[in-house]
């Protein structure tokens, strides 16, 4: 495996993809070609994720192939924004005024009481609300900012 040589589990696969997807994404590389770059990722990732799901009882609400597509679409918008995915949630935070349409269009629900955009599909219902702190512990996070609009997505 060229992209995933030291992978152990779907969370360890998925930080690593989330990282290559932000680093090589086209629309992150406009004075680069990376279109081959991301298809031999995307490969190995899928490759790898279908290894991982049959070797396990590993089972998920939301498709990696969703989650894919909503993470794709994120990584293409042109704001201050940040992004952060604990489990198989996408939560972003920033000035989002600015493409709340396209957030809605992608599914995204405005969590109010976190001040944040969500996307994601629970499992079971929860009455109890939960802090971010809490969620972060329990499910792990990856955090990605982008600083200024017109730079690429940096990673924390």
């Amino acid at each position: 495996m060229k992209w995933f040589s030291e992978v152990s589990s779907i969370d360890n696969l998925r930080n690593i993809y989330k990282k290559l997807l932000v680093r090589y994404h086209p629309d992150n590389n406009p004075d680069s070609d990376t279109t081959h770059i991301m298809q031999e990722i995307n490969l190995e990732y899928d490759q790898l994720l279908k290894q991982f799901q049959q070797s396990s009882d590993y089972k998920e609400t939301v498709s990696e192939d969703e989650l894919k597509s909503v993470l794709n679409e994120v990584v293409k918008l042109k704001a201050n924004i940040t992004i952060e995915l604990i489990g198989t949630w996408i939560w972003i935070k920033g000035d989002t005024y600015p493409i709340k349409t396209r957030l809605k269009e992608l599914g995204f629900r405005w969590a109010s009481k976190k001040g944040m955009w969500c996307w994601g599909t629970m499992a079971h219902s929860c009455r109890k609300t939960m802090d971010m702190s809490y969620i972060r512990h329990k499910y792990g996070s990856t955090v990605y900012s982008r600083e200024q609009q017109n730079d690429p997505v940096y990673i924390n």
